[in-house]
């Protein structure tokens, strides 16, 4: 996908820039916990649409 504006970039540039390139300690670590985070998502999720609990919004 181009970018019509020279200023975009794409996420993983973004992360490269913030947190550093793949294979690095700072964005192993990173990458590690973006994992747990997601997966205790996916078991929220997965617990609301069994009715285990409520949903965390109005």
């Amino acid at each position: 996908m181009k970018a019509k504006n020279k200023n975009l970039k794409s996420l993983d540039q973004f992360i490269d820039e913030k947190i550093g390139k793949r294979g690095t300690e700072k964005r192993e670590e990173f990458e590690t916990e973006y994992d747990a985070f997601k997966l205790g998502v996916l078991i929220q999720q997965a617990r609301e649409e069994k009715g285990l609990i409520s949903p965390p919004y109005p």
